[in-house]
């Protein structure tokens, strides 16, 4: 979901896909993209894994 989510953030310049960038750029700015979008969800979820599993 984080992909097909990030392919709709064009218009952000350091956050966004952009067809015909480099392997690298992509890279980092799928890294800005995660960190604010979906990095706090995912450890909240872990979290609560790792406490209901202990």
């Amino acid at each position: 979901m984080d992909v097909w989510n990030w392919t709709y953030f064009q218009e952000s310049p350091g956050l966004g896909f952009h067809p015909g960038m480099a392997v690298a750029t992509a890279l980092g700015h799928f890294a800005r993209h995660y960190v604010v979008t979906s990095f706090v969800d995912d450890a909240f979820r872990a979290v609560g894994n790792a406490v209901m599993v202990g």
